[in-house]
């Protein structure tokens, strides 16, 4: 690896491993179901489950599930990416700020970026697993996604609930910040301190942790976050189901 960054976790590397499986065998199945498919595919259904809207099919339409994994990866990854960035070591430290260990802050984030890689595998496989049904949804041509959709997507909310426990447990409580923290917090519960090299800083109650909104990586990851993790699925799937 670089030096602007750590070397990768063993987390990190099998979860990035499988992400791209589950995307190369996303794009597969659906290619290779492509020809199979009607001229027409349903993309509205109203009562008792039965299409009421319909669109021409294209690579495009039969592609979705595959864009909305590439549009989460982009926006987990980038995340993931910038938390290994502020996480590689570097020189000095400044004058003036809390003596937070910068150790203990890297690992803070390197926590984080297993955690966001394992998210990004989570919601990645359920789109694999989304591909599939609304292939078979599309040969039916009626009656929904059914039963097993809606396991799928709980599956992936318990999941994605069990890796945040399991990640606020590794990181642990913050210890006490020994410093006039007043000015630097706005709305009260938003901290912004560009003096501060941090990237998680205890939260005003000393209970969790938040973001140092003064730092510039802290304003990219909510950005990605907003553009790319929530703006872009919805994008794509309104794009194409309208």
């Amino acid at each position: 690896m670089s030096a602007r960054f750590p070397p990768l976790t063993p987390v990190i590397r099998v979860a990035a491993a499988l992400t791209l499986a589950s995307m190369a065998g996303t794009a597969g199945f659906l290619l290779g179901r492509y020809p199979l498919l009607t001229r027409f595919l349903p993309v509205h259904f109203g009562r008792m489950d039965m299409p009421d809207r319909w669109r021409a099919k294209s690579f495009p339409l039969v592609l979705m599930p595959f864009w909305v994994q590439i549009a989460l990866t982009l926006a987990l990854g980038a995340i993931a990416v910038i938390l290994l960035w502020r996480a590689a070591p570097r020189a000095g430290q400044p004058d003036g700020v809390p003596s937070w260990s910068r150790e203990e802050d890297a690992g803070r984030m390197i926590a984080v970026a297993e955690a966001v890689a394992l998210l990004l595998l989570v919601w990645v496989a359920f789109q694999a697993f989304a591909a599939v049904e609304v292939v078979d949804l599309w040969q039916r041509g009626w009656g929904g996604l059914g039963r097993a959709y809606a396991t799928g997507l709980l599956t992936g909310v318990a999941l994605s609930a069990a890796i945040g426990v399991y990640t606020m447990v590794r990181i642990g409580r913050p210890p006490a910040r020994g410093w006039d923290e007043g000015p630097h917090w706005r709305l009260r519960h938003l901290y912004f301190n560009p003096a501060d090299p941090a990237l998680f800083v205890p939260d005003r109650r000393g209970i969790g942790w938040t973001l140092n909104f003064g730092r510039p990586a802290a304003v990219v990851l909510i950005a990605f976050v907003i553009l790319f993790g929530v703006g872009a699925p919805w994008f794509i799937i309104r794009s194409l189901v309208r």
